[in-house]
């Protein structure tokens, strides 16, 4: 076991959830845009269960999301 295994163990005791949002990268997807992504990621998450109906909006918001981002990303590093 790693050191950063053992810390995150340590962690989850702490937590209810855990988040790691990396936009569209997962390490293998069945997903052939990251719009399937983002919808697949709604469908799996507690929100969906209360408001099945927002799948859409959790995708554009997701996508605006990605592209303040990636502006900030460029404009930082100025290429």
């Amino acid at each position: 076991m790693t050191i950063m295994t053992v810390d995150a163990t340590r962690r989850a005791q702490n937590v209810s959830a855990c988040s790691f949002d990396v936009f569209d990268t997962f390490l293998l997807r069945a997903c052939t845009t990251p719009d399937g992504v983002f919808e697949r990621v709604f469908q799996l998450s507690r929100i969906a269960e209360k408001f099945p109906n927002m799948s859409v909006s959790f995708v554009q918001h997701r996508i605006q999301a990605e592209a303040r981002a990636r502006k900030v990303a460029l404009e930082r590093s100025g290429y």
